[in-house]
């Protein structure tokens, strides 16, 4: 028995969740809506922060590099911290330092000042991403996981969607320090809710040290399931952000879109993931989670080849980036649901938490070896290699990974 069906969650009250399921997914879907427009904000703002402080392009990108090392740190450190002193209070550490590390960043006179918090904020986030989806995967049963990840991951395709638009407006309208500011007081406001909402998970374990977190990274790569997820996610991250990479400027400098139109096919891609992702949530806590996976696996690895060789009709751009974003979004909870129960809850956080250092990995790589990808065969040859990818997620998710039982 998963310990998620012995925590008492109250009465259910809509659509099989209780008043305080239902607080606790609202909180966790702002968390995720913060942390995926902040994890992308500070791109568009380095023009303005390279003028202020008198810095290179090639010194302010450096915001980026210290954000994402920051959160690979956290990845590494985030699981043993989980098992041991608990997913909530994990959660709080995490949400703060992530307030903290924007507020100060906004009020900083000095870049390398903003290097430092800037990496806090990264430090930050990620713990708090690790925690909530522990503490999920914890608190609700496995039955109905999908649907409330579906429903919080709404906020994840949110704040691409709407949060980088607006904090762009405000950015260009009050300048940079205002947005940093903003996200530092909307992580501040909640933590207040987390903390006053969110219950505790008791402790997986009484101690943890150097030995233990060694085993465990042993042992999950020494397991069929578990290293075999690991490897899908690091296959993930590098074919989706290897693809996305240079969408941007294959649609420039092949069809001359410009900054609005690029930005409208992103605009529409959000709102189809909006609507596919509690959709897929849903369908996967009635079908069970491994199907919906490959179904939206299937879909990119045969989305991302055709995309790139459409014509530039805003049309047919428009209707191949969208079903790609509901492929994507088909996918997301589902497969995320389903690595939830393949380890013990008691080694859930460190398993999770290694699981996004894989995704990293991944993304990093496939970040740089597109760009060795694009510069000999152009994009098409960039969307034919992430769609290999991903279809090599598909065979191993069809031949080796199975719908679990809930994990004892």
């Amino acid at each position: 028995m998963s310990e998620s069906t012995v925590i008492d969650r109250g009465v259910p009250v809509a659509y099989g969740f209780s008043g305080q399921d239902l607080r606790i997914m609202a909180l966790f879907g702002i968390l995720v809506f913060i942390g995926g427009a902040d994890s992308q904000i500070i791109t568009p703002l380095l023009p303005e922060m390279a003028k202020d402080f008198g810095q290179s392009p090639t010194d302010t990108n450096s915001l980026v590099t210290l954000y994402f090392a920051g959160a690979a740190l956290a990845s590494l450190i985030a699981g043993p911290l989980l098992d041991r002193y608990g997913r909530k209070n994990i959660l709080l550490v995490g949400i703060g330092i992530a307030a903290l590390g924007n507020l100060l960043a906004a009020n900083s006179s000095s870049f390398g000042l903003v290097q430092i918090y800037r990496f806090w904020d990264g430090l930050g986030s990620s713990l708090a991403s690790v925690a909530y989806l522990t503490h999920m995967s914890d608190y609700f049963p496995y039955d109905i996981r999908g649907k409330a990840m579906g429903w919080v991951t709404i906020g994840y395709f949110g704040g691409y969607t709407f949060g980088l638009p607006l904090s762009g407006l405000l950015a260009q309208e009050f300048g940079w320090r205002s947005t940093l500011a903003v996200y530092g007081i909307s992580m501040a406001a909640v933590l207040l809710g987390c903390l006053w909402t969110v219950p505790k998970i008791p402790r997986q374990r009484t101690a943890i040290n150097l030995h233990t977190f060694a085993r465990d990274l042993s042992d999950f790569h020494r397991q069929t399931q578990p290293a075999l997820a690991m490897l899908i996610y690091a296959l993930i991250g590098a074919s989706t952000i290897g693809f996305l990479a240079f969408t941007g400027d294959w649609l420039f400098r092949n069809f001359g879109y410009g900054i609005y139109e690029r930005s409208q096919i992103f605009l529409w891609c959000g709102m189809a993931s909006l609507v596919f992702s509690p959709i897929s949530g849903i369908w996967a806590d009635r079908s069970g989670k491994w199907l919906p996976s490959i179904i939206g696996s299937i879909g990119i690895t045969v989305m991302m080849p055709v995309v790139a060789f459409l014509p530039g009709h805003p049309m047919l751009i428009y209707s191949g980036f969208l079903v790609l974003a509901a492929a994507i979004s088909i996918r997301q909870s589902p497969l995320l649901t389903l690595i939830t129960e393949m380890v013990p809850a008691e080694r859930r956080g460190t398993f999770l938490a290694i699981k996004n250092a894989w995704t990293q990995i991944g993304a990093a790589f496939g970040n740089f070896a597109v760009g060795i990808v694009y510069n000999q065969g152009g994009f098409p040859l960039v969307a034919i290699s992430c769609g290999i990818l991903t279809a090599v997620t598909v065979f191993l998710l069809i031949r080796y990974i199975e719908e679990p039982a809930p994990a004892s």
